[in-house]
């Protein structure tokens, strides 16, 4: 890989991440111990798994000077005993794994640590990741028992395939995958190798279905290789977020962190330091579209985090699975105006990390609407818009199970589609609920055409972390009549304001 491949970074010595585990510990080979460096260089290999829970061995203040000395391999839980083997016999001398080389009870050192995550993964000679173990307690190496091959005649992708070993439902792993030049995958079904070149599995077979998210471009990778338009930029990390918010997260506060590393490399690529909670400013007016996913694997909508977590506009607010809508190209005109949009930071040292809140103004068409909820179709996924007259008018999508507020707001962003936005608790503020397309009904759409409003403007800023929206709009049609629509919502579930 290192000497053929021409998409694929040489494996040269790289400095080496502030500590690491020593394998071949002078002791023997029945210890190993966690070695702090300085700028020294060298090979590692970095190992992605699942925790499964609290760590029973991990790095503390308290146990970081007996680990510096030696740690015994009976001691170690098994998936971290089998990556010290896979070390060794790949060679490498040094080891990184997050529970034994970043301070747990350490809030400083997690967030140092942290911030060099896309260093520590690109680094690496090599990543070993523990596909097939949900727990650190479970290894990942064994005696395999044959197994009667039967070779299928055609395998066609489908649009709702997911690869569901373990190490694909947790969200820190993403980043650990994307970010790694080269992946050695223990997985349920045996041995396969990742790189920016090849995908190879043990025996000789190749995967049928590659899933194109796998991989960033090689000029994340090279820094000779020509950067990518923004466009590409904007579509990959698309593709990145729709994954990512399927896997699953330990801590709510985790959400924009456990992707900072990846966020962090396409600022380098050229989207620059516009990071808004997920959202790039260069494509914010396309990736304010965005649903939660509805289909039978997705259930009922998840309440959102009791801890704060990110404004409402932004898909780190909510749980469970998104996707983005693709309305028009990158750079087209949408049929809404953002007047401004700033977050702000928990921690300053990492610029795509977690934010304590985030103000959102923006000037469009707006139509009052109400909530509905028809019992015996309760558990269905979606909902209808009704006008005063009972027509069908559209669908909604809501974000999640929280209290429903008496009155909400339909906002325009482009033909059929929108968000659906509830009063906030400052006046003038508002929260987004969900989303809403198919808007059908004629008459209740000519409202929505400009000709119909005097004035469109600004009412109020978004003024505090608990509000998730600040957008609102004078208008008035030719008789300066007032129209509402009714909003049958068919969604079980209740809306509380974050």
């Amino acid at each position: 890989c290192s000497g053929k491949h021409a998409d694929c970074p040489k494996n040269t010595t790289q400095t080496l991440p502030h500590r690491v585990i020593d394998v071949n510990h002078s002791r023997g080979s029945d210890y190993v111990r966690v070695c702090t460096t300085s700028n020294e260089m060298g090979y590692y290999a970095a190992l992605s798994y699942c925790w499964g829970g609290p760590q029973a061995v991990s790095l503390t203040k308290r146990t970081a000077s007996k680990m510096a000395e030696q740690i015994h391999l009976r001691s170690l839980p098994k998936t971290l005993r089998d990556a010290v083997f896979v070390t060794r016999q790949l060679g490498l001398r040094y080891l990184w794994v997050d529970a034994l080389c970043i301070i747990q009870d350490s809030t400083e050192d997690k967030a140092t640590q942290l911030a060099l995550m896309a260093r520590i993964c690109k680094d690496s000679t090599v990543t070993i990741a523990a596909a097939s173990a949900f727990s650190v307690e479970e290894g990942f190496l064994e005696t395999r028992q044959p197994r009667p091959c039967t070779y299928p005649s055609f395998l066609l992708p489908f649009r709702g395939w997911k690869d569901k070993r373990p190490i694909n439902r947790r969200a820190w792993t993403l980043q650990e995958r994307l970010l790694s030049p080269r992946l050695v995958n223990y997985g349920t079904r045996g041995l396969s190798w990742q790189c920016q070149t090849s995908l190879r599995a043990h025996g000789g077979m190749g995967r049928f279905v590659r899933d194109e998210s796998r991989r960033l471009d090689s000029a994340f990778f090279l820094p000779d290789r020509p950067a990518l338009d923004a466009e590409s930029l904007h579509d990959s990390w698309n593709t990145i977020v729709t994954d990512y918010t399927g896997r699953e997260v330990s801590f709510a506060d985790d959400k924009l962190v456990a992707l900072a590393a990846v966020a962090s490399e396409f600022q380098n690529q050229g989207l620059g330091n516009q990071y808004l909670a997920g959202i790039w400013r260069t494509d914010l007016c396309r990736r304010l579209m965005w649903y939660k996913t509805r289909g039978k694997s997705e259930g009922l909508p998840q309440p959102r985090s009791q801890s704060y977590v990110a404004p409402t506009w932004s898909w780190a607010s909510v749980n469970g699975s998104v996707r983005l809508r693709e309305i028009w190209p990158f750079g087209a005109k949408a049929n809404y105006e953002i007047l401004g949009c700033t977050t702000t930071l928990d921690d300053e040292s990492l610029a795509t990390g977690k934010v304590k809140d985030g103000i959102l103004t923006i000037r469009g068409a707006v139509l009052e609407a109400r909530l509905w909820e028809r019992q015996k179709v309760r558990n269905l996924m979606g909902g209808h818009l009704d006008s005063e007259s009972e027509h069908h008018v559209g669908n909604a999508i809501l974000d999640a199970d929280e209290p429903r507020p008496d009155g909400v707001y339909m906002l325009l962003m482009e033909d059929g589609c929108g968000m659906i936005l509830a009063p906030g608790k400052e006046p003038s503020t508002f929260r987004r609920l969900g989303f809403f397309d198919k808007f059908r009904n004629r008459k209740l759409r000519r409202f929505y055409d400009e000709k119909y409003y005097s004035k469109r403007r600004r009412i109020g800023p978004w003024l505090s972390s608990s509000s998730a929206s600040v957008w609102s709009v004078k208008r008035r049609s030719k008789d300066n009549s007032r129209p509402r629509a009714r909003w049958f919502q068919i969604i079980h579930g209740s809306f509380h304001h974050i």
